[in-house]
């Protein structure tokens, strides 16, 4: 079903207000469908509402579901498949830094898999510093697609992000505001939300360039240099 759908049935459910709280569950075939039920249940106004998603594909709103989350118990024959475990659903939630107040978390954001997202964060590590915006944990969080991004980026625990690979440049639009440099390659690699609901877009990799090439000392006599950048991605460009 359709978000629309899900906060009819949630609407229904909720008895016009008779009701202590309004909860739905339907079949989840994608994580995108566990985002779908909790942003329709997170625009329930009138009394407390929960959405789930039974099976593989809907795990995802588990653990997002802040109430009445059915969890499986796996001593007990017969139990749900589809279902997490306790163990799980609080693992899952404690790498999304749902249980730290203050929005502290930067997640690196990244395909499956990909090596990039673990090493990025060492590499930045710096470049945060110089920005502002350190210290902060920055777990490595794989995501499918910018839509699945940007939806956690609007988790209360989540301050920002860090992006690799082609969602740099797909998340240029999503600043409000971005310097010089950033505005010249067309992409960030760090957003930032900060006062009333603002996001701000930074360039991590060239502070991170900038350090290096201070450390090997390349930095002194700069005008009689030439540089050689491989490459015309988003890193290239920020180079």
């Amino acid at each position: 079903p359709s978000k629309d759908e899900i906060q009819a049935m949630l609407q229904q459910c909720a008895l016009k207000g008779c009701a202590s709280f309004a909860r739905v569950i339907v079949a989840g075939r994608s994580r995108a469908d566990g985002w779908v039920v909790h942003e329709a249940a997170e625009a329930m106004a009138q009394i407390p509402a929960v959405a789930l998603c039974i099976g593989e594909g809907g795990q995802l709103s588990q653990v997002l579901s802040r109430a009445a989350c059915p969890v499986a118990y796996p001593k007990l024959s017969g139990d749900n498949p589809g279902l997490l475990s306790i163990q799980d659903v609080l693992s899952c939630r404690g790498t999304l830094g749902l249980f730290e107040p203050g929005a502290r978390q930067l997640p690196i954001f990244g395909p499956w898999g990909a090596e990039l997202p673990r090493l990025f964060a060492t590499a930045c590590g710096e470049a945060l510093q110089a920005l502002g915006l350190g210290p902060r944990r920055c777990p490595a969080l794989p995501s499918e697609s910018g839509a699945e991004t940007r939806r956690m980026l609007g988790l209360a625990s989540v301050g920002g992000a860090l992006l690799t690979g082609a969602l740099k440049e797909l998340a240029y639009p999503w600043a409000d505001s971005v310097d010089s440099l950033c505005r010249a390659a067309g992409a960030v690699d760090c957003l930032v939300k900060v006062a009333d609901g603002q996001v701000a877009g930074y360039s991590t990799e060239r502070h991170a360039l900038c350090a290096r090439i201070r450390s090997l000392g390349a930095d002194s006599s700069a005008a009689d240099r030439v540089g050689l950048v491989l490459g015309g991605g988003a890193a290239g460009r920020a180079a």
